[in-house]
């Protein structure tokens, strides 16, 4: 819900894509992928972070923090 008002807010039509690209840096160690960089950019909200998982999916620690877009830091 929060998303679609955010596009609105940058006098974009609302949609349902969160994130417009992503980019990644990581290494394989084992069963383990470790995440240095993670970028998820998107046209209201952009999140960055790093972490680890295993190949399995079932052990995940990551760490995000948001940027938030250019227009949206002047409307505020």
């Amino acid at each position: 819900m929060l998303l679609p008002l955010l596009k609105l807010l940058k006098l974009q039509a609302p949609d349902q894509t969160a994130f417009v690209e992503a980019h990644a840096v990581f290494e394989l160690h084992g069963d383990r992928v470790k995440v240095s960089q993670l970028d998820l950019i998107g046209t209201a909200v952009s999140l960055g972070g790093s972490g680890e998982l295993d190949t399995a999916g079932e052990d995940v620690r990551f760490e995000f923090y948001t940027i938030w877009s250019q227009a949206l830091k002047r409307w505020l």
